[in-house]
């Protein structure tokens, strides 16, 4: 996991609980200081969502969540200036996401970024693959599209779905959404768009609590 997300977690507790709160976070793992393109082994980030859970009573997944909404929100619209644009939607950043990859490596050719595979999209909908070595962060990255929603005010679901298909761990993502505007649907299909048929495996859920919703983790 690359270090501006693990440096979220740093943000999140001190938002929310204080700097004290954090501090003794930080004493309960090995590396609490992050550099922010630098890669760091997703065991890192693991220990980290159990430290705070243990700092704040919540479960880990709602604290991956959390973070991951958090991070979002914060960091939405530097990601889309970061992968080249700057007054893109929220669907163009979900569909540049694997460029994110690309644009990591120029910046630290060390690191090794979070792959994100697009496999399929259909008007006001996407499904992303993201591949990691640990299939217990999948609520970091659901939490994560829900922030990049809220940041982009957009109204969106997020379903998930266990995809493992040959060495690592594998989540395809499924990602709905609908932007409103002046109370206007500004989505890419008609207002009279028909309900998306649920997927085989696959559970819908509003953004902000689809990482309690994960099939499979």
């Amino acid at each position: 996991m690359i270090g501006f997300v693990n440096g979220a977690f740093e943000n999140w507790v001190t938002e929310r609980h204080g700097a004290e709160a954090w501090r003794r976070v930080a004493g309960r793992v090995e590396t609490s200081v992050f550099i922010g393109p630098e890669d760091y082994d997703d065991d890192v980030t693991a220990d980290l969502a159990r430290a705070v859970a243990a700092e704040t009573g919540l479960r880990v997944d709602d604290v991956l969540a959390s973070v991951g909404e958090h991070l979002g929100r914060t960091a939405g619209r530097r990601l889309d200036v970061m992968l080249g644009r700057g007054e893109s939607r929220f669907q163009d950043v979900l569909r540049r996401l694997p460029d994110l990859q690309t644009r990591l490596e120029l910046v630290c050719p060390t690191a090794r970024p979070q792959r994100f595979t697009i496999v399929d999209e259909d008007g006001d909908s996407i499904s992303i693959v993201h591949a990691s070595t640990r299939a217990d962060l999948a609520p970091l990255f659901a939490g994560t599209v829900g922030g990049l929603a809220s940041a982009f005010g957009v109204d969106a679901t997020v379903s998930c779905r266990r995809v493992d298909s040959g060495s690592g761990v594998r989540h395809e993502y499924r990602v709905h959404w609908q932007e409103k505007v002046a109370g206007r649907d500004t989505s890419d299909r008609p207002a009279t768009k028909r309900a998306a048929k649920p997927r085989p495996g696959v559970s819908a859920g509003r953004a902000t609590t689809a990482a309690r919703r994960i099939d499979g983790t």
